[in-house]
């Protein structure tokens, strides 16, 4: 086997699609590698107009003294981006640190590749589980590669690495690379944080509302116009025309403006919840009788449901929903990860045929700072609890300017608080209500599991992980061994494991004085946590 079929047949381990490629490429005639002075190889570039000069790759007198001093100028640990490939003396040198989870080599021009490939002065280099390599991936298709790849609770920090010959040599397309990769970044913080907060809450609610699912959805309708109702203040100016009787659009509701609308006796055709946070039971409270059917994700609370008198059940990407429907609990697929349940809302009327959606209530901002529709839980909360040294709209408007990242817009119709935050919900929501509908899977009926099959899965899936070891450190190394069943297993507990991660593996808010040392990893204590919440729930 000659040395690039080594390369090769190693790179296939990860992309057999790229290792593929690369060998039915020639390689680019312009690439010169030759001798630095050190003695190991480097590389040059030669530029297609003969009137510009090689662009070297790597140092041409030591550039294994140069990769050492590029890595030591970052502090080398978690999953690294790696723009440029070059001849890979700085990807040697990162794997060398066990601190570093994953190396991604991002590169361009496939024929170049190939041709540094057959100079490829390292032996085993593409055998380290940790080194993945893409060649010639759009920006977007970049982002989604590095999103799936990146799992925070296993790599800890993502950071970006340039090759400097490499980059300038195609600075638009590494700069375009380099964009995509730090909007994955933020994609991958903001996720994480999400899961932080709410991983512990996800399990919970998921295992007592498959065990106890409620009265299933025997069928939910086929829609054809839809009004989708959001609880910010502008639904207030919108309540007479959905309470015309000759109206002929379908009212869905999210759960946050459902006690408005059953204030002014309007009963939507379904109301849809998604948020694992208590408060979506405290918008349904006072509504019971006249809620309909409830579309929803698996993790709401399950007081949310206990309101409803039939339920769809649906769940999203998460990991373990993921496993049970490999093992028969078969729960309805949509995506409802998006953060805003009225987007959510509207993917939902169009899975079900509506071939017209509108959408009001929602003004993700709080025009005049004003946070909820009258009639919604924090307002009432608001009025309840009002004082004479704090008032209600002291208190609402103390929850506007609390928001992260609050600012204040001028428009015509007047100022308005807004965030980062809503501003990308807004975005989505303006995106999906142009896009094609998506086919609800098993949406004719409710959950096409019973309750005892969902018992039996989850009290086996405890039983596993009861028996497996606690991960040793490095965990990248000790994940890696493991066949792909035993990873599955892992993977489905990343989530919890994020709320673990929060609080220092002790349960307990960060604050608390607690020896953190001394804890296992976060991973091993979601293991344990998970095998405790799902005997004592299912039992």
């Amino acid at each position: 086997m000659s040395d690039l079929e080594h390369h090769l047949g190693a790179i296939a381990r990860h992309s057999a699609d790229l290792a593929d490629r690369l060998r039915r490429v020639d390689p680019a005639p312009r690439i010169r590698v030759f001798p630095a002075r050190s003695g190991v190889l480097t590389a040059e570039a030669m530029s297609a107009e003969e009137a510009l000069p090689a662009r070297l790759l790597h140092s041409r007198i030591d550039p294994q003294r140069e990769a050492e001093r590029l890595v030591d100028s970052i502090e080398p640990r978690g999953f690294i981006v790696c723009m440029g490939l070059g001849l890979g003396y700085h990807v040697a040198r990162l794997l060398q640190h066990d601190t570093v989870t994953m190396v991604l080599v991002v590169d361009y021009d496939l024929a170049m590749v190939r041709a540094l490939l057959e100079r490829w002065p390292h032996d085993a280099l593409f055998r380290d589980p940790r080194l993945q390599l893409v060649v010639d991936e759009a920006p977007a298709v970049l982002a989604q590669t590095v999103g799936s790849r990146y799992v925070p609770i296993v790599h800890g920090d993502l950071r970006v690495l340039s090759l400097r010959g490499r980059v300038d040599a195609d600075p638009a397309r590494f700069s375009d690379a380099a964009h995509a990769v730090r909007g994955t970044i933020d994609a991958a913080v903001g996720d994480f944080s999400v899961q932080q907060i709410f991983g512990r809450r996800w399990m919970r609610n998921m295992v007592i509302n498959l065990v106890y699912p409620g009265h299933p959805a025997l069928r939910l309708p086929h829609l054809d116009r839809v009004v989708v109702t959001a609880a910010g203040p502008s639904l207030d100016e919108h309540l007479g025309s959905l309470s015309q009787p000759a109206r002929t659009d379908a009212v869905v509701a999210t759960d946050s403006s459902l006690s408005v609308l059953a204030a002014a006796g309007i009963r939507p055709a379904m109301t849809v919840a998604v948020d694992a946070q208590q408060i979506s039971y405290l918008h349904a409270m006072g509504t019971f009788g006249s809620c309909g059917t409830l579309v929803a994700d698996l993790g709401v609370p399950p007081a949310v449901a206990r309101r409803f008198p039939d339920v769809h059940w649906l769940a999203g990407d998460h990991p373990l929903v993921a496993l049970l429907r490999s093992r028969g609990v078969a729960v309805p697929y949509l995506k409802t990860g998006d953060g805003s349940v009225t987007h959510t809302a509207v993917r939902i009327a169009r899975a079900l045929g509506a071939r017209q959606v509108s959408v009001v209530g929602a003004d993700f901002g709080y025009p005049r700072a004003a946070a909820y529709a009258r009639g919604c839980y924090l307002p009432v909360h608001a009025v309840q609890h009002g004082s004479r040294l704090k008032p209600a709209h002291s208190r609402l408007y103390r929850f506007v300017l609390d928001r992260p990242g609050v600012r204040s817009d001028e428009g015509e119709a007047g100022f308005r608080y807004t965030t980062p935050v809503l501003q990308q919900y807004r975005t989505r929501l303006a995106d999906a209500l142009q896009s094609d509908q998506e086919p609800l899977r098993n949406s004719e009926a409710g959950p096409s599991w019973t309750p005892v099959h969902a018992r039996a899965v989850l009290l086996a899936y405890a039983d596993q992980l009861h028996a497996m070891a606690a991960p040793a450190e490095p965990l990248w190394r000790a994940l890696s061994a493991l066949n792909s069943d035993e990873q599955n297993l892992w993977r489905t507990l990343f989530p919890l494991a994020a709320y673990y991660h929060r609080s220092g593996g002790s349960g307990m808010p960060p604050t608390d004085t607690v020896n953190r040392e001394s804890l296992p990893h976060p991973l091993e204590q979601a293991r344990r946590e998970a095998v405790r919440m799902i005997r004592q729930l299912v039992e």
